[in-house]
């Protein structure tokens, strides 16, 4: 019992700590922040500068990017829930689902909401219609990672568990960096779209009682 309060009080520092530096970020941006702004800028020119001439490494940018692409992410998730419901694992796909599709909605509403003008490159290497902030991606690949990642760990050998939570962590934060870097996000819109999608992921899974004794992958 202690823990199990030791966690439910991580968890909601998390989402408390995430959510007051997404509004804080969200404020910055609003209000123009000129030291924010240079810095968006100034990272986002100088990458454009640097990979504009070089196609092998755009490629492969495009290539890593991809996981984090809102369809791909649906995808997975779409998987994950059939997969849990011929388990029977009726909560858990839920879980998933409502994590999923919320994320997404999150997105497009502060996408409306703030209306951010995408980077503009002397040079662009990527070219994305719509709204800058919050990054769909890095906002989508949290969420969706984090919610596969928490569903079946358990059935994970235990020894294999930590290098999985670190892959999944690497691969959020490189689909993080190949927004920038391929020059379709400012550093800000990335980083908003962790931090709502961490605490978005923590509220979910709070408000499910994401406590599992069985893996996800046995039939329930």
């Amino acid at each position: 019992m202690a823990l199990l309060r030791l966690r439910c009080r991580a968890r909601a520092v998390a989402v408390l700590v995430a959510g007051t530096a997404f509004g804080l970020l969200l404020a910055l941006v609003e209000t123009g922040w000129s030291p924010l702004r240079t810095v968006d800028r100034s990272v986002a020119h100088q990458l454009n500068e640097w990979i504009s001439g070089m196609p092998a490494v755009v490629a492969a940018l495009q290539v890593v990017t991809w996981l984090g692409d809102p369809a791909v992410i649906a995808s997975l998730l779409g998987l994950a829930t059939v997969r849990l419901l011929t388990r029977r694992r009726v909560r858990l796909a839920c879980y998933v689902v409502v994590t999923g599709i919320g994320a997404a909605i999150l997105a497009e509403t502060v996408k409306e909401l703030v209306e951010r003008t995408r980077p503009l490159l002397a040079e662009p290497v990527g070219v994305v219609d719509g709204a800058s902030f919050p990054s769909g991606h890095a906002l989508g690949s949290m969420v969706g990672y984090g919610v596969l990642l928490l569903v079946f760990l358990p059935a994970v050998p235990r020894r294999a568990r930590p290098h999985l939570a670190v892959g999944c962590g690497v691969l959020v934060l490189v689909v993080g960096f190949t927004r920038v870097a391929l020059g379709v996000h400012f550093v800000s819109d990335v980083l908003a779209g962790w931090l709502l999608g961490l605490a978005w992921l923590g509220l979910t899974t709070a408000a499910f009682g994401h406590r599992r004794r069985q893996p996800a992958t046995r039939a329930g």
